[in-house]
């Protein structure tokens, strides 16, 4: 019996583009899943980190004592109540 495609080269060469184009459909979800699995492993580390280091700085506050504590940021002098007050007066 022979091979309808032997006959047609048209037909034959349609044929190998789709088995190609489907290969590479195939290669690129397979890329894509690996990227995907990639950023999923690198999103769970963040989170990992983030947690980490909260649960860092929620035992800092619960034990530190003032003296180890930062000193807290202080406000510029424009931002005092009194500037506030003479800047709303003027």
């Amino acid at each position: 019996m022979n091979n309808p495609m032997d006959d047609n080269p048209q037909a034959a060469l349609a044929a190998r583009r789709a088995i190609q184009a489907i290969l590479d459909a195939d290669h690129r979800d397979a890329r894509l899943q690996a990227a995907r699995r990639h950023e999923d492993e690198l999103i769970a580390g963040a989170d990992q980190f983030v947690l980490t280091i909260g649960g860092f700085l929620r035992r800092l506050r619960k034990t530190g004592s003032p003296e180890t504590r930062p000193t807290p940021l202080h406000r510029a002098e424009s931002h005092t109540p009194e500037a506030e007050s003479r800047r709303d007066a003027a």
